[in-house]
């Protein structure tokens, strides 16, 4: 049987096409995509292309963290886009050790954990571990808690940029025409 990874995508006229990226993936890791697989990282892949987000729902067993997340995160990072995947707190560790397994050896791409507070300030090595996980197609690992404490922040300073630059909102403080 020929590998998945050669079955990644088909024309009109049912020619295959291989990612070089899913067969070093196999390669480095002896094993063999399944056709499921293959199907749902093109399908994952074809509509980030697009621009569109897509959620997908797997079974324990399938394959998401050993298979499905390190193959993704390989197909998809790029120096322009990071890839971040969010998981459960408790899995963080489990999925980091996976990916770097994964992706960190032959493959050599970094995998960094970020790991944010509200109540703590995003530091300078922080966002310079962001940009070299990005620049080198890596990926970050975060639970979700991270995540929403990094997005409130970001909101939290353009609402400081703004009001630096606008003045508060809702100010109301000037004197009442006569």
């Amino acid at each position: 049987a020929a590998s998945a990874a050669s079955a990644a995508s088909a024309s009109a006229d049912s020619e295959r096409v291989l990612d070089a990226r899913l067969l070093a993936f196999e390669f480095s890791h002896s094993l063999m995509l399944r056709e499921v697989q293959v199907q749902l990282l093109a399908a994952f892949a074809w509509d980030v292309g697009r621009g569109e987000s897509v959620c997908q729902q797997l079974l324990m067993g399938q394959g998401k963290t050993t298979v499905i997340g390190p193959a993704l995160a390989l197909q998809l990072a790029t120096p322009k886009r990071v890839v971040v995947m969010t998981m459960p707190a408790h899995l963080v560790s489990f999925s980091r050790t996976v990916l770097r397994e994964r992706l960190a050896g032959v493959l050599g791409r970094p995998v960094f954990v970020l790991a944010v507070e509200r109540a703590r300030p995003v530091t300078q090595a922080t966002l310079d571990c962001l940009r070299a996980t990005r620049d080198r197609c890596g990926v970050v690992v975060c639970d979700a808690s991270s995540l929403k404490s990094l997005l409130l922040k970001a909101v939290e300073m353009l609402n400081l940029l703004d009001e630096i630059a606008n003045g508060p909102a809702g100010g109301g403080g000037g004197a009442a025409a006569a």
